[in-house]
């Protein structure tokens, strides 16, 4: 499962990609489960966004997930996941 932050363009889907964040999933699991993984993915990206914005620096090529997340953000946001059960991205 996975999320995409892009640029919007005048297609579909089209845009030049800033940001993917993907992670594990279970076909099992309920779809509760899904949405709780979906919703916090876009959280991510949401973060990273806003940090792309407010920065001097134009991002050629795609962040890798890791990046682009100011580290006070970040420790916030692996206490969600962690609040959550889930597991988006590596502490």
């Amino acid at each position: 499962m996975g999320c995409t932050l892009h640029e919007v363009d005048e297609t579909v889907d089209g845009g030049r990609i800033l940001m993917q964040v993907a992670c594990r999933v279970d076909p099992a699991w309920p779809i509760a489960q899904w949405q709780k993984r979906a919703y916090l993915m876009k959280i991510y990206c949401g973060l990273v966004w806003v940090c792309l914005s407010c920065s001097d620096t134009n991002h050629a090529a795609p962040v890798n997930a890791s990046h682009g997340i100011r580290p006070e953000w970040l420790k916030k946001f692996l206490l969600l996941q962690s609040e959550e059960s889930q597991e988006i991205i590596a502490a």
